[in-house]
């Protein structure tokens, strides 16, 4: 039967491998229903002719939406002398392609090549699409020139790569906690505090009554222990090395507020508990008071020892600790 710290270990594993699992069926998802998008985007654009574009019935459903049609001119409409007259970047024009026109836009004035995607045209313009040089017979679709394949794809496999880097070598891991979480760092950890059964108890007992609890963190008298949805973390207070408060202030507009942090730096980790400065100072204090060789100082001389040789920062706090416990006798 596992222990309160195996269970925990487990069960975040476990939650982190369901993640995955609805990731990735969310992933497989996508692909299914944005089939034709994704076709499209790898392979497009289809050159089209005057043939290809009369075969196309249902925008909605023709396999080839992101084409590229070339035509012998382009001509303006009442709807394009309509768009003039606002602000948009973009206008609408017809182009000819054999003896038919096809309504396309651009932002970049009139062209002989149209490059997009084939959508409906909107049911109010076609009594604007008249003019000098506008075929009688028009496409019963437009051509939309913007950038809705291409970001939108690479959006996607930016997306798509992003996941694989991060699930690749993560879900071996979550997947090896979840068979064996006694392998997880934190049991390790605990196994050099002592006795791991009673060192378990203690964390599990103290967990359920914390002196403090911010956010997801249980803070006893012995213990800093982080419950998170996806993740789970003991520390002891005797192994404190370093914390610290930190107050940023963000302004907008009129409005000023702060932002109350506050660090607290063990070896092989750390917690970042946010809330109103007065309960932070509370923390603060009594972390104090239960490790009183540490560091509590927010100065950029303690970062910079911190950050540039921390095994000299350990060893410093760990000589004050054993100074600390030889008074105390």
């Amino acid at each position: 039967m596992d222990t309160w710290v195996v269970a925990m270990v487990r069960v975040r594993a476990g939650r982190r491998l369901l993640l995955w699992a609805a990731l990735a069926a969310g992933i497989a998802f996508l692909a299914v229903v944005q089939a034709r998008y994704t076709r499209n985007f790898l392979h497009g654009p289809y050159p089209m002719t005057a043939a290809d574009l009369d075969a196309v019935g249902d925008p909605d459903h023709t396999p080839k939406v992101y084409v590229r049609i070339t035509g012998t001119g382009s001509v303006e409409t009442a709807l394009t002398r309509e768009e003039a007259r606002g602000r948009g970047p973009r206008r609408h024009y017809v182009l000819l392609v054999g003896d038919r026109g096809l309504l396309y836009s651009s932002s970049r004035g009139p062209l002989t090549t149209v490059e997009g995607d084939i959508r409906r045209i909107h049911p109010s313009w076609p009594a604007y699409l008249t003019g000098p040089g506008v075929p009688a017979r028009l496409y019963p679709f437009e051509v939309a020139d913007h950038d809705y394949y291409t970001v939108g794809g690479y959006a996607e496999i930016i997306g798509l790569v992003l996941f694989v880097l991060v699930a690749v070598p993560m879900l071996p891991r979550d997947l090896s906690y979840w068979m064996e979480p006694r392998e997880h760092r934190v049991v390790k950890r605990l196994a050099t505090w002592g006795d791991p059964i009673a060192q378990d108890e203690a964390v599990a007992r103290e967990a359920k009554t914390p002196t403090f609890w911010p956010g997801p963190w249980r803070l006893t008298d012995h213990y800093a222990v982080h419950l998170g949805l996806f993740v789970f973390d003991v520390f002891r207070w005797a192994d404190l090395l370093w914390a610290y408060k930190q107050i940023t202030l963000n302004r907008s507009d009129l409005v000023q507020a702060k932002t109350h942090r506050a660090f607290l730096h063990w070896p092989d980790g750390r917690a970042l508990l946010t809330g109103r400065g007065a309960d932070l100072d509370e923390v603060l204090a009594f972390a104090a008071a239960r490790a009183p060789w540490a560091v509590f100082d927010s100065s950029a001389e303690t970062r910079l020892s911190f950050v540039r040789d921390r095994a000299a920062f350990v060893e410093q706090v760990a000589a004050r600790r054993r100074a600390a416990e030889k008074a105390a006798g």
